[in-house]
């Protein structure tokens, strides 16, 4: 590391004082206008939380769907050729609808 000079440390000095001299001071916002946005988030997550829970029983109408279709297809097939597609199926269903259900059973806690 080199050693400074007076001469360098007094010119950098300057050179930060014209740059604050330039820049404007930041606004800050006033009560109002915290207390304005605060009150358009709250509406906002209240809406969104409004939205989830209409949804929330077709999305339940979904999984349980899910489960029943791939559950039918698995346990109702009797001989071997309407096995292996309703299987397949099967296999590709009941997970879906599992991990449906437990996403929404995650959101509810």
């Amino acid at each position: 590391m080199r050693p400074t000079d007076e001469h360098e440390e007094m010119e950098v000095g300057r050179l930060l004082r014209e740059l604050a001299a330039e820049t404007e001071p930041a606004l800050l916002p006033t009560a109002s206008q915290l207390w304005w946005k605060a009150e358009i988030l709250l509406r906002l997550e209240e809406r969104q939380e409004a939205g989830e829970r209409a949804a929330r029983p077709a999305i339940w109408g979904q999984a349980a769907g899910l489960l029943t279709a791939g559950l039918g297809l698995a346990f109702g097939s009797t001989t071997l050729l309407t096995a292996g597609p309703s299987v397949l199926l099967a296999v590709g269903l009941v997970p879906a609808g599992a991990l449906l259900a437990l996403g929404l059973l995650a959101r509810e806690t």
